[in-house]
């Protein structure tokens, strides 16, 4: 069992005093002994007490005054050791003491000569150590030399075997002090091995300074700052060199301290050097020890690096949130529903005109009193109904501040549940005063500008309708100049047909003339009227199934009489992967390759003219090239504008309005297509048409009623008149309706050449009186003006259908809007002829809607 400080110092007090009662009833013996007067003796013998009464009391004081600790406190590196004078005390004591009760019994060990040296030497070296125990061995030797080894009291020996004694003793005595000694320093080294295994295995650093030095350190405190071994740093670095210089005169301070006060326990951290140059955050603890060197600091070092990051992190993020809560104007808040006791965060206690730095701000009982009211009563129920049904709530509020200040707030709160019922409410408080405010501007902004849309929208409206009773005045001014120009110009090219065809030589010249200058009238009159739907937006784009190859070969066959007058050669080249069928609106494409093809007949006056089609990826490509006179660059930046030419001498020399080209490009558009030019003066031009290619189901052969609705508006060639041939409607049996009387003839007059029976009629209800009269079964069709006066061909078509529903009625119309068939079929006619009327397009179309049993084909 190891023995303590305070047990070895016991048990050297306790073996001092047995030596010094043992000499002391000794030595007082043998003095008493000389004395033969029994008075003499009992009076020396109460003096014997008192003296030995007194110096035990001295004894024992100064034994209790010097108790040690129960450990000596010593560095890992330092020997036990005793104060010099101490050492000499314990080697000249015992020796002395052991020399004098062998000297007071000596009669009774005389063969013993060195009977209490050897405990002597061994109490000497056991209390002392090495030094007094060497010490109490010489001194021991002397005594017994002189006082005990025969002959007595002389520095002479008389036998060999004496001085043999006397070296056998030194040497015993000598080894015994060496054992002792060593004895001591492994007792020692068995204390630090506890130590540094309790040290050594901490993750903690732990250190001991003296001075500026490290007295020990463990290898967590050398791994810490980069040392591979402890020795590295013991006695070898200072403490100054592992602080950084920033740090270093607040730790020299915090040292300072403790070795002047170790009774101050030390905490603090700073910012520690490692041997790499890096830097690490540490935290010490640390307090003053005394030791048998002197006083030192003992402490335990903690790595805080990662801690620190986090910590600073942490406030970096609560600044923020900080920041953040206050730019926001938000803040947090707990009630407790049991104690009813609340508490806030800073921001709820600025909302509020609180200060936050003070605790009675964060802190509330009754924090409903801001409220009053109709909010206080919402409030209170929201808190009881989040208490009770544990439902929570969000509300705006109005609330007065500490400082009397008006505020609305949006306050929300969250019930908490615990073991089955709500513990408390959290929630957060935010100042919306100014978005309340916002709101009430906006609001306001809001109602003057809807009372400002009311008063715009009734302007927009008043507008509207003036723009439709305009809309409306121009449609009606278009529609009558349409009727009004073409009911004459058809009496005209009627009758310049029937002159056409009925005279020779220079008269029908003439009449050929007049035929040319009437359908170039009707080519002007048709450019306006597209012009004009397009620009009112009434030009509409039907997509249907059509047949690609016979649209291009019709619109070619269309302008190759023109082509062939002027020496042109008319080419259609369409690519062997053109698909036969796709959607589209055939009227207004066949419309863009009509115009085209006869701007490049017009402007071509020898070479050829070249249609060409395509499919390139998902697009249909329409190019028009001649090797006309080309344009300049200049002339092309105005190409579409329209009732623009190249220039006055272009229009002089060959005619037009202008509005072709402007008309082609607005369709294209209206197609989702683009149009490109390319020209060059005296080489020719290039129209390029780029539109989406649709794949549908294949299309019917015949084109659609709206194509040939704007093909009867299109000139026929005139050898269709010149022609002899057998009447085409022989016994076909016609009532017609039709109010212009110069109408009425050239109508007679084409129909009867071709054979028909014609019943004339001056207004619709006539028509329907002949019909009554004659019966339904004594016509074949009904050939119905539009615009009559009394009852228009609307009306005369609707009596008809309801007499004879298989009665076909074609009408025929000055009108050429689209709209114009839609309303023909909506009365029941079945198909519709445009004036001035063809010959060719009338009789294509009594033919398609009359039986072929009734006609004579030939």
């Amino acid at each position: 069992m190891p023995v303590t400080r305070r047990q070895l110092f016991s048990l050297r007090a306790t073996v001092g005093y047995i030596v010094f009662a043992g000499a002391w009833i000794l030595l007082s013996d043998r003095i008493l002994e000389s004395f033969s007067d029994p008075r003499t003796i009992a009076r020396y013998s109460t003096l014997k007490g008192l003296i030995f009464i007194a110096l035990t009391a001295a004894i024992l004081w100064v034994t209790l005054q010097n108790v040690p600790p129960e450990e000596d406190i010593r560095l890992a590196d330092e020997e036990p050791h005793q104060a010099i004078g101490m050492r000499m005390l314990w080697g000249i004591l015992p020796p002395v003491l052991g020399a004098a009760i062998q000297w007071a019994f000596w009669p009774h060990i005389t063969p013993f000569a060195w009977l209490l040296l050897y405990p002597a030497v061994f109490t000497a070296a056991w209390l002392g150590g090495w030094l007094s125990g060497f010490m109490a061995t010489a001194l021991s030797a002397l005594l017994c030399w002189y006082a005990f080894v025969p002959p007595q009291m002389v520095w002479t020996l008389d036998k060999p075997a004496s001085v043999i004694g006397i070296g056998v003793f030194f040497a015993m005595g000598t080894l015994v002090s060496l054992v002792m000694a060593w004895l001591r320093r492994a007792e020692h080294r068995a204390g630090n091995s506890k130590f540094e295994a309790l040290v050594e295995q901490t993750l903690a650093g732990i250190y001991i300074i003296q001075g500026d030095r490290f007295r020990y350190v463990n290898p967590e405190f050398a791994h810490m700052l980069g040392y591979d071994d402890p020795d590295q740093i013991i006695n070898k670095v200072s403490v100054s060199a592992v602080v950084s210089p920033h740090d270093r005169a607040r730790v020299a301070e915090h040292l300072q301290s403790r070795f002047n006060d170790p009774s101050k326990e030390a905490r603090y951290g700073f910012t520690a050097l490692c041997r790499d140059g890096s830097t690490i955050e540490l935290e010490v603890h640390g307090r003053g020890l005394d030791t048998t060197t002197g006083r030192v600091i003992i402490g335990l070092a903690l790595d805080v690096s990662e801690r620190r990051r986090t910590e600073l992190a942490l406030q970096e993020k609560q600044a923020l949130l900080d920041r953040m809560s206050l730019l926001a104007k938000v803040g947090g808040w707990r009630v407790d529903v049991d104690t009813k006791l609340g508490t806030r965060t800073d921001g709820a206690a600025r909302i509020l005109d609180l200060d936050p730095s003070l605790p009675e701000s964060l802190l509330f009982k009754d924090g409903l009193r801001y409220f009053q009211g109709e909010h206080h009563a919402l409030i209170t129920q929201a808190i009881r109904r989040a208490i009770e049904q544990g439902q929570p709530y969000a509300l705006e509020l109005e609330l007065i501040s500490a400082k009397g200040v008006r505020k609305w707030i949006r306050t929300q709160g969250e019930p908490i549940w615990q073991d089955g019922r709500v513990v408390r409410i959290e929630g957060a408080l935010q100042d919306i005063s100014e978005v309340q405010q916002a709101r009430a501007a906006l609001q306001a902004h809001q109602e003057r500008l809807e009372q400002t849309v009311r008063e715009r929208t009734a302007e927009l409206e008043v507008a509207r309708q003036e723009a439709e009773h305009l809309a409306r005045i121009k449609s009606e001014f278009l529609a009558n100049m349409s009727h009004e120009i073409r009911t004459p110009l058809n009496g005209v090219l009627g009758l310049a047909q029937i002159g056409y065809r009925d005279h020779k030589g220079p008269a029908r010249e003439v009449f050929e003339q007049i035929i040319a200058s009437g359908r170039l009238l009707l080519g002007v009159i048709n450019d306006i009227l597209d012009f004009s739907k397009i620009e009112a937006g009434k030009l509409h784009i039907e997509y249907q199934p059509l047949d690609l190859h016979q649209l291009l070969w019709r619109s070619s066959k269309l302008v190759q009489d023109k082509a062939s007058e002027r020496g042109l050669n008319l080419v259609v080249d369409m690519d062997p992967d053109l698909p036969t069928s796709c959607l589209g609106d055939a009227l207004r494409l066949e419309q863009i390759l009509l115009n085209l093809l006869s701007n490049a007949v017009k402007f071509t006056t020898n070479g050829t003219v070249r249609l060409t089609a395509c499919a390139r990826q998902d697009r249909l490509v329409l190019s028009v090239t001649d090797t006309g006179i080309g344009m300049t660059p200049t002339q092309l930046e105005g190409l579409f504008r329209p009732f623009e030419q190249a220039d006055g001498s272009t229009t002089r020399q060959y005619g037009g309005t202008g509005l072709g080209l402007s008309i082609t490009k607005r369709l294209v558009e209206m197609l989702n297509g683009v149009i490109h030019v390319h020209s060059t003066p005296g080489q020719g031009t290039r129209f390029e048409v780029v539109l989406p290619l649709i794949l549908g189901e294949q299309a019917a052969a015949p084109a659609s009623a709206a194509s040939e609705a704007w093909m009867a508006s299109a000139p026929a060639p005139l050898d269709g008149v010149e022609t002899l041939r057998a009447p085409r409607l022989a016994g076909v049996r016609v009532l017609a309706a039709e109010d212009n009387l110069v109408n009425q003839m050239v109508l007679t007059e084409l129909l009867g050449y071709e054979g028909a029976q014609v019943t004339m009629s001056e207004s619709g209800s006539a028509a329907i009186a002949q019909l009554a009269r004659n019966g339904t079964q004594a016509y074949d069709l009904v050939l119905m003006d539009i615009q009559m006066p009394g009852m228009d061909g609307y009306e005369a078509t609707r009596h008809i259908k309801a007499m004879a529903p298989h009665l076909p009625v074609i009408g025929q119309t000055a009108h050429a809007m689209a709209e114009e068939h839609a309303k023909c079929r909506e009365a029941g006619m079945v198909d519709l002829v445009i004036k001035p009327i063809e010959l060719e397009i009338l009789v294509q179309t009594i033919r398609r809607h009359v039986p072929a049993s009734t006609t004579s084909v030939h």
